[in-house]
């Protein structure tokens, strides 16, 4: 008999595990549904100019921050390049838009500090971008000469976007550059608040 008791008790713990991992399965694709993976996200590099072209080694894993200070739970980033200038799009998601949006708040007075030897970022009269769709977003660039290295900083919903440019005014027209601006507000219009 205490046999019998003992198969059933170790059935109870079993069926206590099955139920355990079942439940933290559940949670963890609960939480992540309605995302798709990262990378889907990017842009392309269709959008650029004739001679740009996406990095052949594709969507990378974002470069830690120093330190070990990462708190997004997902991240990527492509390179483009022409032969004079690249350009860099990284996304990260957050578990949520207020942990994005504390991101955004304590980051873009950093991003667009005064570089000494280049100057402050300030607004393209190229190009005064406006986002229609991101909850928070900061386009500005700095003069170094012949170019002008510009930064698009934005939140959508849980996710943060900075996207990176050389923009060489020979080789890219400013709609050509708000092509690029707007098709990423389209990539994230869904995730929004």
């Amino acid at each position: 008999m205490e046999k019998m008791e003992l198969a059933c008790s170790d059935g109870e713990v079993s069926m206590k595990r099955l139920f355990a991992f079942l439940l933290i399965t559940f949670f963890i694709t609960a939480c992540s549904l309605g995302y798709p993976p990262i990378e889907e996200l990017l842009i392309d590099d269709t959008l650029f100019p004739q001679g740009w072209n996406a990095s052949s080694e594709g969507p990378q894993v974002s470069p830690s921050a120093p330190f070990g200070g990462i708190r997004s739970i997902d991240r990527t980033m492509l390179s483009f390049d022409n032969t004079l200038v690249g350009a860099t799009e990284q996304i990260e998601r957050f578990r949520n838009s207020q942990e994005a949006s504390n991101e955004f708040v304590n980051n873009r007075d950093f991003l667009f500090r005064e570089i000494p030897t280049v100057g402050p970022y300030l607004v393209p009269e190229e190009l005064p971008y406006q986002s229609s769709v991101a909850d928070r977003y900061y386009f500005a660039c700095t003069r170094p000469f012949p170019l002008l290295g510009c930064m698009y900083f934005a939140q959508y919903g849980p996710y943060i976007i900075q996207f990176h440019i050389g923009w060489d005014l020979d080789s890219m027209s400013a709609n050509d550059l708000e092509k690029i601006l707007n098709a990423i507000d389209e990539n994230m219009h869904p995730y929004t608040e």
